[in-house]
């Protein structure tokens, strides 16, 4: 019942701006009932924001490509640090075994492409 009474109150929200920007005018009822939703979402939303609940999208999304960044960064190194051991329990060359380990590394990390991150999508659930 609650989603029906926002997609409602959406619906005529999205009403009223259509009408005022084309020069039209609400009645003030509609209108004190917009302006009194709009000033009770911005107060909960701050609320939610100050309780750590929601954070800004740039913040998100800066945290994304530093986590990303990391653990490429990582995978980036993996040969350089694990061929040599490999390689001695192999019984193989180590710049042999770096060097064939680096052109996976990269070829993964190709296949894997650049993240992106959609935050303001609808979720599910």
């Amino acid at each position: 019942m609650e989603e029906a009474e926002d997609g409602l109150f959406a619906e005529e929200a999205e009403d009223f701006l259509n009408k005022v920007l084309n020069g039209e005018y609400a009645d003030t009822g509609t209108a004190e009932r917009i302006k009194e939703n709009a000033l009770a979402a911005k107060h909960l939303l701050a609320a939610r924001k100050t309780a750590g609940n929601l954070v800004e999208i740039e913040h998100a999304e800066t945290v994304l490509f530093e986590t990303q960044r990391g653990q490429r960064d990582a995978w980036m190194n993996f040969p350089t640090r694990i061929g040599p051991l490999l390689a001695a329990e192999l019984g193989l060359e180590a710049d042999k075994v770096v060097e064939a380990l680096t052109v996976h590394v990269h070829q993964q990390l190709d296949d894997l492409g650049d993240p992106e991150a959609n935050f303001t999508a609808d979720q599910e659930g």
